[in-house]
């Protein structure tokens, strides 16, 4: 049962600060209600393959990176060289990038 606990946990005592996955569980609900408690996390990580980056010379990315940065070194790195295809990004799972803290995903009307 998807119910708002927004007003509940306001009466009472509990400390949404205990739990560092309250902007996930947020990011279900199209209106950022808070519809349920997270009980677990999953981690993803980017890795790359340094060989690659030099194939295509360019540099190695350094700290942290946004979606945006990512998807441009993908471009910069998906292409044919030696007669082999490389695919900058490749994701096991499509809905990755919408796994981010507090990102919702949203219905598009192409119509």
């Amino acid at each position: 049962m998807i119910y708002p606990l927004d007003d509940l946990i306001a009466k009472s005592d509990f400390n949404l600060e205990d739990l560092n996955l309250v902007s996930f569980a947020h990011s279900y609900d199209p209106e950022g209600r808070l519809i349920g408690l997270p009980d677990g996390v999953g981690f993803k990580a980017l890795f790359y393959n340094k060989d690659i980056f030099d194939l295509f010379g360019v540099e190695y990315p350094t700290g942290e990176i946004t979606w945006d940065e990512g998807m441009e070194l993908a471009k910069q790195m998906t292409g044919e060289r030696n007669g082999q295809e490389y695919t900058g990004l490749v994701f096991d799972e499509p809905k990755i990038p919408l796994e981010q803290w507090a990102v919702r995903a949203i219905k598009i009307d192409w119509a």
